[in-house]
């Protein structure tokens, strides 16, 4: 079978030692002599070593490693290579140098700059041509906004990548500089975490890069604005820092800009003083009010149990946070946003589906990055807070002798609180005459009852070893139940005629075109399906580095729940990654528990490249149930 290369660099990147042939040729179901093959390729085919060999198996060698490396050879790369050339020069640049650095013609080089030119012009910039020299071309602003996108995007995993950032030339002391930013933040009161501190340094770092070559912010400010505020009197201890330690002169413009990133990335607040009656003395009631009703409308969409005071007050101090943000033009970079991607997509897509409704409701468009934050804090809630689904049912049994039996009845109920409902408590005599169902009888009584479910004998007192016996039972019972609904679920929404075995298209758009077209076709959505789909995916890509994309739509209006699956041995692009599996979800607000249950399980497989590897080689509907099933009850 012919390996996902991309899946191949995925596995590696994501140990930071070295990873067994053994390991890579069980995922890929390939001999290690495969394996071996293909690193060799990738590395002959990059102009730097990519991968790593030795006894002890292969390794990712990361770009701080080999920093010296060759120029890129795919157009995509040369593109990154020539926009970061252009920003990093102090003087219009040659394009026919440029051509030689590259070592490809100037034809090509045309069509590198053309692409260039396209990835530039969100930050309000230009590529601009003088006879035989280009340049980048636009306000000093918009630059420095185009600099710390390319420093998140070189490595988007490293929280400090920009400590080693190829754009940025010499050491700017981050470390040393972190430290007393924190201390003046401490003294002036003012509340920063370590994802706003990062971002006010990648600022600082650039400004003090940019005013070195010549590049200052000349535009005039209305500083007058900001003179007053907590966060100026901070920017003002931060500029005589940067004026100390770097030697430059920081101008009104730097400093206007300085206390523009301090609001967006800092807070007045500390969260342990806020609370639901006081909340009004430091927000304003409109922010309370547009975080109440997206939060609202996120619970109805994904049928969540409401959301706590302590989950709305923090988010509502976010959302306010996202505003002033927006308002003060500052992009904030997030170095955890493709793992979270990756990791936990149904958390992200809630972040999404809020992102969604700020857009729509208040116009406020943010980024993956802001995006990230968001799952930050619904993953957080719901992993400190996880409902404990279809509890066992239990009666306890026990034998009148005056109440001998609630010393046991209450360690019960401690141990087993989150993992059984406890419909009934009963003398044996009263068991005679109930005709009660349950999961489990718990009793220390010897006799026979009727009942389809399992019982439990204990001793009157209860012991270590009743306890762990319970437990046992508890989990037997938990797992038959989740294996029964987990592979009626499956055969439920995934139809026999929605499944496809290499199944092509020339893009994700046109793929999603074809799928909702098929599934409007036979009556399970509407005609607006599509649309909603093309519209989730405009938002963030739902690619994977996993070989899966999960294309859906934001709105669980589907006329019948259902999942349409492509799985293809040859890998197609979608977004920045290739996938071998497409899952297409529709979902009809009736289903949503049973479907959030399945989608859940599902993501959860599909996050193992080994699993993947072991789907792509199904050959028909039949099988690639039986493997999924498989999956997900072992």
């Amino acid at each position: 079978m012919k390996i996902n290369t991309d899946a191949l660099l995925s596995i590696l990147k994501q140990h930071t030692g070295w990873v067994e042939s053994k390991y890579l040729a069980d995922t890929f179901r390939v001999t290690s002599r495969t394996i071996r093959n293909y690193v060799n390729r990738l590395n002959a085919e990059s102009q730097r070593p990519l991968i790593e060999s030795s006894y002890h198996g292969y390794r990712f060698i990361s770009e701080a490693e080999n920093r010296n490396s060759a120029v890129p050879e795919k157009s995509e790369n040369r593109t990154n290579y020539v926009v970061r050339r252009l920003i990093g020069a102090t003087e219009p640049v040659n394009v026919y140098d440029l051509a030689d650095e590259l070592f490809i013609s100037d034809s090509t080089l045309e069509s590198d700059i053309k692409r260039a030119r396209n990835s530039i012009k969100y930050f309000e910039l230009q590529i601009i041509r003088t006879r035989d020299t280009i340049m980048i071309s636009g306000e000093e602003v918009n630059k420095r906004k185009l600099i710390n996108h390319l420093i998140a995007v070189e490595n988007p995993e490293n929280f400090m990548a920009f400590a080693h950032s190829n754009i940025l030339s010499g050491d700017y002391q981050s470390t040393r500089l972190g430290n007393k930013i924190s201390e003046v933040f401490r003294q002036h009161n003012l509340y920063i975490n370590d994802y706003g501190l990062n971002n006010i340094i990648l600022h600082i770092i650039v400004t003090v890069d940019r005013i070195k070559k010549g590049q200052n912010v000349s535009e005039k400010v209305a500083l007058a604005k900001v003179q007053e505020t907590k966060d100026y009197f901070v920017a003002v201890e931060i500029k005589k820092l940067m004026e100390d330690i770097y030697h430059i002169p920081i101008s009104d413009a730097e400093l206007y800009y300085l206390t523009l990133i301090i609001s967006s990335n800092s807070n007045t607040l500390d969260y342990s003083f806020v609370t639901r009656d006081n909340i009004t003395e430091y927000i304003h009631e409109k922010y309370i009010r547009i975080t109440r009703d997206v939060i609202r409308r996120l619970e109805e969409t994904y049928y969540l149990e409401p959301f706590d005071d302590d989950f709305l007050l923090k988010v509502t101090i976010h959302i306010h946070n996202l505003f002033q943000r927006a308002t003060n033009g500052i992009f904030v970079r997030n170095p955890l946003t493709e793992k979270m991607k990756a990791a936990y997509p149904l958390i992200y897509d809630m972040a999404v589906f809020v992102a969604n409704e700020l857009r729509d409701q208040e116009a406020l468009y943010l980024n993956e990055d802001e995006i990230a934050f968001l799952a930050f804090h619904i993953g957080s809630y719901l992993e400190n807070n996880k409902m404990i689904r279809n509890k066992v049912t239990c009666i306890f049994v026990y034998a009148k002798y005056y109440n001998m039996h609630q010393a046991a009845l209450d360690q019960i109920k401690e141990a087993f609180r989150d993992d059984i409902t406890l419909i009934k408590v009963a003398s044996v005599t009263d068991m005679e005459t109930l005709k009660v169902s349950a999961d489990l009888i718990i009793t220390s009584v010897n006799g026979d009852f009727q009942t389809d479910g399992k019982i439990v004998r204990i001793n009157p007192f209860l012991t270590r070893q009743d306890i762990e016996h319970i437990r046992t039972e508890i989990e037997k019972i938990k797992t038959k139940k989740r294996n029964s609904l987990t592979s009626s679920n499956i055969k439920r929404f995934l139809g026999r005629r929605l499944f496809k075995k290499e199944f092509y298209a020339k893009d994700e758009f046109e793929m999603i075109d074809l799928l909702t077209t098929e599934c409007h076709e036979l009556g399970l959505c509407d005609s607006s399906f599509r649309d909603e789909v093309i519209e989730r995916e405009s938002l963030s890509s739902t690619s994977f580095a996993n070989m899966v994309a999960v294309p859906h739509s934001l709105k669980q209006n589907a006329l019948h729940s259902f999942l349409s699956v492509v799985i293809n041995e040859k890998p197609m692009q979608w977004g920045n990654y290739s996938v071998n599996i497409i899952v297409l979800i529709g979902i009809n607000k009736e289903d949503r528990p049973a479907f959030r249950e399945l989608f859940d399980d599902l993501i959860n497989i599909l996050s193992e490249p080994i699993h993947v590897s072991e789907l792509v080689r199904c050959t028909d509907y039949d099988d690639f149930v039986k493997a999924l099933t498989h999956m997900m009850t072992e």
